[in-house]
């Protein structure tokens, strides 16, 4: 549905006095074919208490709708610059990518990952266990910083993959920043659209990089397990010989095709928000 027939639908479940619980239940049934832009998201989520099953239900559908353009109806009239002032947009963020990026102090920041699974939940207290969709299982905090972060394109396999479960990325002080830059001037870079965003009107173009001059690189951990035999020498019964299993952990290396979305302060060239979806 449109982020329009979710404002109506959550409208009437506030006025309907809906329970937390089946408003929840609802939200997680709703696939958006627009984004939940932060403004919205933040007026909706007034609706709800902090941290009950509809906020977090509420929260994730936003995230699972990022990839998406916002509504029509949220973007500017501003028409489209000509082919220069494109140009000029993209050699401005180029630059800041290039020649400000590298010269950052070392900022830290606080990296925080809320985890979600579809397993089986009780429906009530004692009942039985139903698949109601993905819900929060987990939260944790890490610190970044900028000079502990490891280039994915000359470093090895940063820490955290190896101790992290699910989808760890890295690269956000940069070094993913320049890959993208790097490999979609010989891909496809072109025009979007504007967007107005809480830093004000932004410039938005859509990229696309083929296979063929990939450089992002995705890291990949498969068990192996091997059969293997042990033998165990005794004077009294000749000898044993029993198989044991062995697994060992390999590392898939892949740079698969991907594209995205770049949005530009056309004022500083600043690359305020990155987008990369993988095949």
């Amino acid at each position: 549905m449109s982020v329009a027939q979710l404002e109506h639908a959550l409208s009437a479940d506030s006025a309907a006095r809906k329970p937390d619980t089946e408003i929840a239940r609802q939200i997680r049934t709703i696939e958006l074919n627009e984004r939940l832009t932060d403004a919205t998201f933040e007026r909706l989520n007034g609706h709800f208490v902090v941290g009950s099953q509809a906020a977090l239900a509420l929260l994730l559908l936003a995230d699972r709708s990022s990839f998406l353009d916002p509504p029509v109806s949220e973007l500017p009239t501003t028409p489209a610059p000509d082919a220069a002032t494109q140009q000029r947009l993209l050699e401005a963020a180029q630059k800041f990518a290039l020649q400000t990026l590298p010269r950052l102090p070392n900022f830290l920041a606080t990296r925080t990952t809320l985890s979600f699974d579809n397993s089986p939940q009780e429906a009530t207290k004692g009942g039985y266990f139903q698949r109601m969709g993905l819900h929060l299982v987990g939260t944790s905090k890490a610190e970044v910083s900028v000079l502990d972060e490891e280039n994915p394109s000359t470093g090895p396999t940063p820490a955290p993959a190896q101790t992290q479960g699910g989808l760890v990325t890295w690269g956000e002080f940069g070094s993913t920043l320049l890959i993208i830059l790097s490999d979609s001037s010989h891909g496809r870079i072109a025009w979007s659209h504007w967007e107005q965003t809480s830093w004000g009107q932004v410039a938005v173009f859509h990229y696309e990089v083929p296979k063929a001059v990939s450089n992002y690189e995705i890291v990949t951990p498969v068990e192996r397990t091997q059969p293997g035999f042990q033998s165990n020498p005794s004077a009294a019964t000749g000898g044993t010989i029993a198989m044991v299993a062995r697994s060992t952990t390999q590392w898939i290396h892949t740079k698969p095709a991907y594209q995205g979305s770049l949005w530009v302060d056309p004022t500083t060239g600043t690359i305020l928000r990155v987008s990369l979806v993988a095949d």
